[in-house]
């Protein structure tokens, strides 16, 4: 049985035909879950858990000619799963 915090810093852009934006994004969170040994080989990790995100990007955008600024984002609790498969050494 495992239990793992996290955090991740990210950045993020779009592009469209009429916007472009970027910016920020971290998310901080944690997993709770199992971890097993096949073989004396493989690995498997499996589990579940809760992340905070908040996200944001900023930018321009045109419409009919005009210039107007764009703002995008998101901020709420997810979901986390977490599923690892690798060698034992």
């Amino acid at each position: 049985m495992y239990l793992s915090p996290f955090a991740t810093l990210a950045y993020a852009e779009g592009h469209s035909s009429v916007a472009a934006a970027r910016g920020a994004a971290w998310f901080v969170g944690g997993t709770i879950g199992y971890s097993r040994v096949f073989g004396r080989v493989v690995n498997l990790r499996a589990g579940a858990g809760v992340q905070y995100v908040s996200m944001e990007v900023t930018g321009e955008g045109r419409s009919f000619g005009e210039t107007s600024t764009v703002r995008l984002g998101m901020k709420g609790v997810l979901l986390a799963v977490d599923l690892s498969l690798g060698f034992v050494f």
